[in-house]
């Protein structure tokens, strides 16, 4: 709050107080300073709610209506749902990747009256959201914008059909790319989204009736400098084999390493299918996260 000095401050109101232009600026950076201080103490960076893209027509995209926080705390919101055009084909050319992302602007009124010339004399400041589409990607390290999504043109230069009926693979959210706003969490946690960043092993396997499936996960050096370092685990299993029952669990291993004498705690994922009488059909999807 610039003009707050050193420390927070807001008005105290009494009967016939006189009240100059600076106060009421001073109320207001207060709210918004507040504001931003909760999104930055809080909350991660990233789309907090809507903000999808959708294919319009095969030059044209939408970008759905919603809001987002970018690092200083600014809350970007989109009140309408925006139609950004593609069909620039000296911008937009048939190969191209488009990335989309959101940035938080703000703008002054014009003066009253209109004859002014003192900026100063606007009566109302605009909170804009500024959604680009662009072929160059942006900075990861900007911290003044929140990365929506991405998209490349097809063999036509089109606007690719989406897979909405397949979410993991659909091409416009892009995960590695997207960033998604969410709650922060003490130091040492480790939150889902974090978990879900990073996919080590996936499949579909027939397990035989009592018997153990292992599927290896990332290891830790033995002799690494950090001894409080570990891996997280994810782990989502299902079965399409009707009365299937299943468990699994962690088990560690020590092996060195056929390159080098160096030793590595191996971890696995033991997948046990606990009927004696039939064989079961199992789906995994494991994710890990160095910690």
């Amino acid at each position: 709050m610039s003009s707050q000095s050193d420390q927070i401050q807001r008005l105290h109101y009494f009967d016939n107080q006189f009240l100059k232009a600076e106060d009421f600026t001073i109320e207001q950076e207060y709210h918004l300073e507040m504001r931003r201080r909760h999104n930055r103490g809080l909350h991660t960076k990233g789309v907090a709610e809507g903000l999808q893209i959708i294919k319009t027509s095969e030059k044209q995209i939408t970008v759905k209506a919603g809001f987002a926080i970018d690092e200083d705390g600014n809350e970007i919101i989109l009140l309408k749902d925006l139609l950004i055009s593609l069909a620039d084909t000296t911008k937009y050319k048939n190969d191209s990747t488009i990335y989309v992302f959101a940035q938080y602007e703000e703008k002054r009124e014009k003066p009253q009256p209109e004859t002014s010339t003192n900026e100063n004399q606007s009566t109302r400041f605009f909170e804009n959201a500024v959604i680009s589409a662009e072929t160059k990607e942006p900075d990861i390290k900007n911290k003044q914008i929140v990365r929506i999504g991405r998209l490349k043109f097809d063999t036509n230069g089109n606007v690719p059909d989406q897979q909405v009926d397949v979410p993991d693979k659909d091409q416009f959210l892009n995960k590695d790319f997207r960033e998604e706003a969410a709650a922060k969490i003490p130091e040492f946690s480790v939150s889902i989204q974090q978990l879900k960043n990073t996919l080590v092993a996936e499949g579909t396997t027939n397990i035989q009736a009592g018997g153990e499936f292992p599927v290896r996960t990332p290891g830790i050096s033995v002799t690494s400098p950090q001894p409080s370092k570990s891996v997280f685990l994810l782990v989502y299993a299902h079965s399409t084999t009707d009365g299937a029952i299943f468990n699994w669990r962690q088990q560690y291993k020590t092996e060195k390493l056929s390159t080098d004498s160096e030793l590595m705690i191996r971890q696995y994922v033991l997948f046990q299918n606990e009927l004696t009488d039939k064989p079961i059909n199992l789906q995994y999807k494991i994710y890990a996260l160095e910690g």
